[in-house]
């Protein structure tokens, strides 16, 4: 059987781990196209698309939970065949085993699926995978969708597949709870709100002309020591501690020159003593208008080790 794993652990494991400017365009890009106004089918299918092509897998797919508890594939794409699976596999009972799973361990994770139990076997095998990720989509105790990967060959799963799977479920979530809600375009805040509250990053979103703060997740709050929104004040004077514009500001770059999508950089912060990988970007806010938005990681103790490791080596 797969070794177990929670989902809590690997989100706690962020901050040890340097997440590289391409899988953060992967995850910036999923997040634009949930909220680009377009069906969310369509969105979802997208999605997966994308997702699916980064890690050159055989499927990406989607299932829900039916009102009789059995779960269809209602979003699938195929490297073969785009997404004429998901017909054939509709009204799946699921095993307790494959259950159980879900619930104990956070996710289901084989290498080879040859490794798991017979029952959780019953359902890979329709998937005709030899290594499949799959993680949960949970409202309260209720088990309503999965996200997943599969490939026909065996392969080793990296940590940054389960922070993308992890993150898909967090954009999907809200629809697959509330299947006859409105058009995506309606829910636009929870949905931002819910997902860059879960990235493991420090999230800052600010006005592009006057560069007041419009919005911080609760990591960025206990990064910086607030105990509530810093109302009225400019990302240079919170981040920074400066009275003006930051000399290195990268928003200017970023509206000079659309197609860039995000820049990445390290920097030491000498009004915080840290270090920061920072990624910046431009998207899309719930009024309609483009903000600034700065993804940062704090990696001043990776850094630290990183030195001694260095030390010891020499």
């Amino acid at each position: 059987a797969p070794e177990p794993v929670n989902i809590s652990q690997w989100l706690s494991r962020q901050n040890n781990m340097i997440m590289t400017p391409s899988l953060f365009r992967l995850l910036n890009t999923c997040l634009k196209t949930l909220l680009s106004g377009q069906e969310i089918d369509d969105a979802i299918n997208n999605m997966l698309n994308i997702v699916g092509d980064y890690f050159t897998v055989q499927h990406a797919f989607v299932f829900t939970r039916n009102a009789d508890d059995s779960y269809k594939n209602t979003n699938s794409w195929s490297a073969e065949n785009g997404a004429e699976r998901a017909q054939d596999l509709q009204n799946i009972f699921l095993s307790p085993a494959l259950l159980r799973l879900f619930k104990e361990d956070g996710m289901v994770i084989a290498s080879d699926t040859d490794s798991l139990d017979t029952d959780v076997r019953e359902f890979t095998d329709l998937l005709t995978a030899k290594a499949v990720a799959m993680l949960p989509m949970w409202q309260g105790d209720d088990l309503v969708g999965f996200v997943g990967l599969d490939d026909a060959e065996r392969r080793d799963w990296m940590p940054e597949t389960i922070i993308v799977l992890w993150n898909l479920c967090l954009l999907m979530a809200d629809k697959v709870r509330r299947p006859n809600a409105a058009p995506m375009m309606e829910s636009k805040t929870n949905i931002i709100t819910e997902v860059l509250n879960n990235t493991g990053l420090n999230v800052v979103v600010s006005d592009l002309e006057t560069d007041e703060i419009l919005w911080v997740n609760d990591m960025a709050k206990a990064q910086y020591g607030l105990d509530s929104f810093p109302e009225g004040r400019r990302c240079y004077e919170l981040l920074q501690g400066r009275s003006e514009r930051c000399p290195f500001c990268r928003v200017p770059e970023l509206l000079a020159n659309p197609d860039l999508g995000q820049i990445t950089f390290e920097q030491h912060n000498d009004y915080w003593n840290r270090t920061f990988i920072v990624y910046s970007g431009l998207m899309d806010w719930e009024d309609g208008r483009k903000v600034h938005v700065e993804y940062s990681l704090d990696i001043t103790e990776h850094k630290k080790n990183q030195t001694q490791l260095e030390h010891f080596a020499t």
